[in-house]
């Protein structure tokens, strides 16, 4: 059920996670497995509470809409629908 639940949610979340990475990756794996979808959730958590340690789930999808508004053009048409992702990756994950 773990891996339904992720599956659904990533799958625009991954085509972004590269600008926040700020690198030239190659094409996003469009079938990330479960593990994939939290290591990335994990690595966007991280970069986030390298800034500011103790930010909520919600903070830190706050911090994440502000970072991708500024890297990517047009990220207000799915900032609403990223965030809530977002959120429910970081709570199907596991992730404190």
């Amino acid at each position: 059920m773990k891996a339904a639940a992720l599956t659904v949610l990533t799958a625009s979340l991954m085509l972004f996670a590269p600008a926040f990475a700020q690198a030239l990756p190659p094409l996003p794996n469009l079938h990330p497995t479960p593990d994939q979808m939290c290591d990335n959730t994990q690595q966007i958590v991280n970069t986030v509470r390298a800034q500011h340690p103790n930010a909520t789930p919600d903070q830190i999808a706050d911090d994440y809409d502000q970072m991708m508004g500024a890297k990517v053009p047009g990220y207000q048409l799915v900032q609403g629908q990223q965030h809530q992702q977002l959120l429910e990756l970081i709570q199907a994950c596991g992730i404190r």
